[in-house]
């Protein structure tokens, strides 16, 4: 009976796991196709956005289980994520007002698949 329940916390942690790596593959997934899909083809900023959306996603979403902050908290840390993200990619190609606004709407594309498919 003690193996059980092992194997029950085992299953909450897999599941936890889940809960935290599906989005996170999914947000770099459909971030980086609107980039493709806007010309940035790159394998060098592939790898960077991929990198850099791993890192914010998973840091975004430990918060957020960590704290349980509202809806303000969720719109304060995605501005955050987007303000982080364009630093990151503008560091790699250049500032500009277009790269601003893909990433933007890269977030915006993935934080609306992501409610339609978790909430």
């Amino acid at each position: 009976s003690g193996r059980s329940v092992y194997h029950q916390e085992d299953q909450k942690e897999k599941i936890t796991d889940i809960r935290i790596l599906l989005p996170a593959v999914l947000t770099v997934v459909i971030e980086i196709c609107v980039f493709i899909l806007a010309g940035h083809r790159d394998r060098a900023f592939i790898a960077l956005c991929t990198a850099v959306n791993l890192l914010t996603n998973l840091s975004l979403n430990l918060i957020l289980s960590l704290t349980g902050w509202g809806y303000a908290g969720i719109a304060v840390l995605e501005i955050l994520v987007v303000a982080t993200e364009y630093i990151c990619y503008a560091a790699a190609v250049g500032r500009s007002g277009k790269l601003l606004l893909l990433t933007f709407a890269a977030n915006l594309a993935s934080f609306l698949i992501g409610v339609i498919l978790f909430w």
